[in-house]
Order: C-alpha cells, then structure tokens, then sequence
C-alpha cells in the first residue's frame, strides 16, 4: 500500500536556510532538495519569489542585477552525477524574462506602492510528468539542485519552493 505524505521544502544544501540572497559569485549557492531513507519523492511544481525595490525589467534579474553566469536547476543521483538539467549551463536564467522559457506562469506584482516581485510557478506534469526522485537508503538518494553562481544581495528577498508528496511502501 502506497501512503502520501505531502511536503514543500528547500533549503541550502546541509542547512536550513531558504533565502537565497547572497554573492555566489566565486563560490556557486547550491540549494538542493532531496529524498531520504528509501522513500520516492514525488514533486509536482516549483514555485519562484523574486522581491526587489523598483520596477523590474525584463532583460534583468529583480531591478536591475545583471547576471553574468544564471541560474541552473539539474537532477543529480545519490552521488552527484548528473541525471538530467532541467535548467542547463546553455540556457540558464539570467533575467525576469527568462523564467517565462520554463514557466507559463510568470507575473510581476505591483501594488502601486511598497516592492514589486516577481513570481512563477512552474509545473512539472505540463512538461510531461512530475520529477520522480528515488531515495538509495544509507546512500542518500537523487536530489534536485538549484545553483546560483552571480551576486543576488541587492535583491530584497528570493525564495524557490519545490512542493510534492513523499510515497512509501
């Protein structure tokens, strides 16, 4: 029998932290979600925040930042050899329009006052199907990391969410 157990997490490698505000720039952010003990892991969707001051162009990240190297979200197995991209080196997202590449769902939020933010929601069965990461037991077991390897502390805040379930036999 098969039992559920819905999640949404993710944080930096080997801590808690879900704020991705930093300079990556010489040492790459890798924020990684992953399955434990023998459990599969199910995500079906990613969601994205970008809070920053100002208006928020397309040809840059938040208001303004220029991203020399982008962001890239790969699948790795137990590990880290690569399973597959599902945001490569050859196209990462360098700007807000180039989330639109991997989500429909992409809007810019603007009340008139207060920060403007982005958001997107990418959802995995639009592609197909949802990610499927199996857990190895003492090994650890596939992960899906996001890495961030350009400087993002003029950004006010910005979070990415990986939402899902947990199925065990």
């Amino acid at each position: 029998m098969h039992h559920s157990k819905l999640f949404s997490q993710f944080a930096v490698s080997g801590t808690n932290t879900i704020e991705m505000l930093g300079d990556y720039s010489t040492i790459s952010g890798n924020f990684r979600i992953a399955t434990t003990g023998t459990e599969l892991l199910v995500i079906t969707r990613m969601m994205v925040s970008v809070e920053d001051t100002g208006s928020f162009d397309a040809e840059k990240y938040g208001n303004g930042i220029v991203c020399t190297n982008g962001i890239q979200v790969v699948v790795h197995d137990w590990d880290d050899s690569l399973i597959y991209p599902l945001v490569n080196g050859a196209h990462p997202i360098k700007t807000n329009a180039d989330w639109g590449a991997y989500c429909y769902d992409v809007d810019v939020k603007d009340w008139g006052t207060g920060n403007e933010f982005l958001v997107a929601r990418w959802t995995f069965a639009k592609h197909g199907a949802p990610i499927y990461l199996r857990g190895k037991g003492e090994l650890g077991g596939e992960h899906i990391d996001v890495l961030l390897n350009d400087i993002y502390t003029g950004l006010v805040h910005h979070h990415m969410l990986f939402q899902g379930h947990y199925l065990s036999q």
